[in-house]
């Protein structure tokens, strides 16, 4: 037993380390229009952040926010290559993002200009008695374009649908909603030939929003990139 508290105590030693000092913070930011990129708060564009001086370093993953932005308030002063993964812009050989080697040395910030998939433009959400429309145009930028690994040649961005998600939380979209109303496209945006759409949903139909309450409603139009997430309009409350 004396032995047995006795290595009990000499393997206990202080830990003086001292703790987190720093952070980082930023915003997703669209490099033509200046707004923010709005994301999924759940299985959305995440900010893998890797510390120097480790090795093997196993990365650490910031959820962006449904606004764009992103922070971390709790890590050690060192430089760490910052990489955005899951995006809903571009981030591969043709257009890309590279490693950004960031010093982070009390609470720092970081902001990343990039170009979405597809933007949805000229927005209008209409209520009329339990029904609700949303008019609006996509836009795919000029350059909406990606380069697979060993490729030589540009190919399009195709842009397989557009959705209208509503929820009775605000952070509503793929991931969170309990209704949705879906159009299918499977092409590339062209100004004046496929861009303006319209979606309707109505609240009486669905089990969910029967009873009415405030409830919240965004449009989303999804690429066919691999791992691609969702690109979206602003969010809308409506009260039913």
């Amino acid at each position: 037993m004396l032995l047995l508290i006795l290595v009990g105590l000499t393997a206990c030693e202080l830990d003086n380390l001292a703790g987190p000092d720093s952070g980082l913070y930023g915003q997703i930011i669209d490099e033509e229009t200046g707004e923010l990129v709005p994301q999924d708060i759940i299985n959305g564009t995440l900010i893998e952040i890797w510390e120097d001086g480790w090795d093997p370093v196993t990365p650490q993953r910031l959820e962006v926010k449904n606004d764009g932005t992103y922070k971390d308030t709790r890590l050690f002063s060192n430089t760490y290559s910052v990489i955005p993964v899951n995006t809903n812009f571009h981030n591969n050989a043709s257009i890309g993002i590279d490693t950004a080697r960031v010093e982070i040395n009390g609470q720092t910030e970081y902001n990343f200009s990039v170009t979405p998939y597809v933007r949805i433009v000229d927005f209008d959400l209409a209520q009329n008695g339990t029904k609700v429309v949303a008019n609006f145009r996509l836009e795919q930028p000029v350059d909406s374009v990606y380069l697979a690994e060993g490729d030589v040649d540009r190919t399009a961005v195709i842009i397989d649908e557009v959705s209208l998600f509503v929820h009775f939380d605000p952070n509503v979209g793929r991931e969170m909603s309990l209704g949705k109303t879906t159009e299918g496209i499977g092409a590339v945006i062209e100004e004046g030939v496929n861009d303006t759409y319209r979606l309707e949903f109505d609240t009486s139909r669905d089990t969910d929003f029967v009873n009415g309450g405030r409830i919240y409603m965004r449009v989303g139009a999804q690429a066919e990139m691999p791992q691609a997430r969702t690109n979206y309009g602003p969010t809308v409350e409506l009260d039913f």
